[in-house]
């Protein structure tokens, strides 16, 4: 009797001593981090802020649909987190990341100035989580940005395109699969958001994580928000940003006599990436009329400029006049506009006089009839 007594005990002291150790232990789907103090990169190879002027080589969508939680509560009360994947085909450096932030209170739009960082993680091996947590990376990071070191543009109430340079850039490999986090550091309220898309989706749908909200690390969004996101950023590496032309415009003359000179204008843009220079010529114009262009090509920043399109109105007696004017990116020539011409000239005026005299002479003559046998 007193063995089983002793067994009992025991049985119970080890079943008392399961249940603490349960409550200490964090389930293995939600993984509990430790919150590392993080160093502020303050130092930057530009002091300007002026950005890596390198191409995009990830582009992950930076249209919006909304903001999803993405901050870490200075007090502590609560953390939320997410994180999207991207890959390369070949070794990158990545020198810059751009990307759709926010803030909000109660679904209203709210202005801060949170610090933001930047966590960098392996793929799990399941191509469908990141391996560790934003503040134990499994690659790099903490990366931690002063507001005022961040380039950041107000696109719309409540939400900001930002971007930071990584000093000396972070390599990747070729093949592999990694994964991005993004968050803000403040006080709420408000709170701090990383934008999100529903379409296009790449890779794998955005995932989420929150100790304080109790969702897992990491969740698909789908299943954490019943919505499919993907989120919205950018990575850039060295070399030169790419331009973009652009046109606007349309030229039109009406009523205009011969070899008339007539004038207008048209507007070319640069609307490619930050640092970009367009080197524009315009490669045609219609074959008909004495044209001049000022001017007549250039190197163009980002923005717009106007360009003074003179005309001499042909000699021919055709009346409507079309064509095109086809400017060109001199580096790549698939990447060009078209300006559509008009010009119409007067009608022809039927020539009466000759007719209202021969008319008038068969009248007091009609004999006339007879010999121009009519």
């Amino acid at each position: 009797m007193k063995n089983k007594n002793i067994l009992k005990i025991a049985t119970t002291i080890i079943f008392i001593f399961s249940i603490i150790l349960s409550n200490l232990i964090p389930a293995a789907n939600n993984v509990n981090y430790v919150r590392l103090p993080t160093k502020l990169i303050s130092e930057y190879p530009n002091t300007d802020k002026i950005n890596q002027k390198g191409p995009v080589v990830w582009e992950n969508g930076m249209n919006f649909d909304g903001l999803s939680a993405a901050q870490w509560d200075e007090p502590g009360e609560f953390d939320a987190f997410c994180a999207d994947d991207f890959n390369f085909e070949e070794d990158t450096l990545i020198l810059d990341i751009n990307w759709i932030g926010g803030y909000y209170v109660q679904g209203e739009p709210a202005t801060a100035e949170f610090n933001w960082c930047i966590s960098f993680f392996l793929d799990d091996g399941t191509g469908n989580s990141p391996l560790g947590t934003p503040y134990l990376p499994s690659y790099e990071g903490p990366l931690c940005y002063e507001w005022d070191k961040i380039v950041a543009e107000e696109i719309e109430s409540g939400y900001y395109k930002m971007s930071v340079i990584i000093p000396g850039g972070i390599n990747f490999s070729g093949g592999e699969k990694y994964w991005i986090a993004i968050w803000g550091e403040g006080v709420y309220p408000p709170q701090s958001g990383w934008g999100y898309h529903i379409e296009p989706v790449k890779l794998h749908m955005g995932v989420f994580g929150s100790n304080y909200w109790e969702t897992p690390f990491w969740t698909d969004t789908q299943d954490a928000f019943e919505e499919t996101m993907d989120f919205c950023y950018q990575l850039k590496t060295e070399g030169d940003p790419i331009p973009d032309l652009d046109c606007n415009g349309t030229l039109s003359w009406f009523d205009v006599k011969r070899n008339t000179t007539v004038k207008g204008n048209f507007s070319i843009g640069n609307t490619g990436e930050p640092g970009s220079l367009l080197n524009w010529t315009i490669s045609s114009c219609p074959n008909w009329g004495n044209w001049t262009f000022k001017p007549p090509n250039g190197t163009q920043p980002l923005g717009w400029i106007s360009v003074e399109v003179t005309v001499i109105s042909p000699q021919d007696k055709k009346e409507n006049f079309t064509g095109e004017i086809i400017v060109e990116n001199v580096e790549d020539p698939l990447d060009f506009c078209i300006i559509d011409v008009t010009l119409l000239t007067p009608k022809e005026k039927e020539n009466n006089y000759f007719t209202n005299l021969l008319y008038r002479l068969f009248e007091q003559f009609p004999f006339l009839k007879l010999v121009f046998d009519l």
